[in-house]
């Protein structure tokens, strides 16, 4: 069974884990992000983030991962 990519995932929730717990500053310009995306589905009456409609606008969340 080919383990390409698991490496790779781990290592990256591992660090992005670790700098967030070490920078409220990017912890806090995270959770602005998602409640502001949250917001925009919201008043697009949706009640759950979609994936296709939503993803692209984490563009400080995608950049910092």
């Amino acid at each position: 069974m080919p383990t390409t990519g698991y490496d790779t995932t781990a290592n990256t929730i591992l660090f992005s884990t670790i700098v967030l717990s070490l920078n409220p500053p990017i912890q806090d310009a995270v959770i602005a992000e998602i409640r502001q995306v949250h917001r925009e589905a919201v008043a697009a009456g949706r009640s759950d983030l979609s994936y296709d409609e939503d993803l692209p606008k984490f563009r400080y969340l995608l950049a910092f991962m």
